[in-house]
């Protein structure tokens, strides 16, 4: 092998490393990427979803109407339109997180509240039951494409 050949065959030996440094770190940036776009997408459900919990859960003048205001939200948010086991179990682990949210927005005459829950907490708790029910986020849930139904006119 001449000097020429050698020099040659270094240049293509780091060519060929440098291209393996860019695809592992294209790889790395496009996990995060997509990692970081996961953690924004559940943020704004979540958000989204307790914003609107928080809405028709304040608005109820009992605990039980703040359970029964909770679930009948989540049944049109997921066009539940039907019982299921599954759907079932879902409704009855939300009730802490509604009362939690009730006793937080209502708190008796003497400031403490009726329900001595936190939010956060119960919401961490269901979302944590989902999971290890579910094996998968609750979050999921939104993904479901729902179809538009065409508007008839007659």
């Amino acid at each position: 092998m001449t000097p020429a050949d050698a020099m040659i065959a270094r240049l293509d030996e780091a060519a060929r490393a440098a291209d393996l440094r860019e695809e592992a770190f294209r790889k790395e940036v496009a996990e995060t990427t997509a990692r970081l776009a996961t953690e924004r997408t559940i943020a704004y459900r979540r958000l989204n979803f307790l914003r609107a919990l928080v809405a028709r859960v304040t608005a109820a003048e009992t605990p039980e109407a703040a359970v029964a205001a909770a679930q009948a939200h989540v049944r049109e948010r997921f066009d539940w339109q039907s019982e299921s086991e599954a759907r079932t179990q879902v409704l009855e682990r939300l009730t802490p997180l509604a009362l939690a949210l009730f006793g937080a927005a209502h708190p008796a005459e003497d400031g403490a509240s009726p329900v001595e829950a936190d939010p956060a907490a119960e919401m961490a708790a269901f979302e944590a039951w989902y999971e290890q029910t579910r094996a998968s986020s609750f979050w999921q849930l939104f993904d479901y494409y729902m179809p538009e139904t065409p508007r008839v006119d007659y």
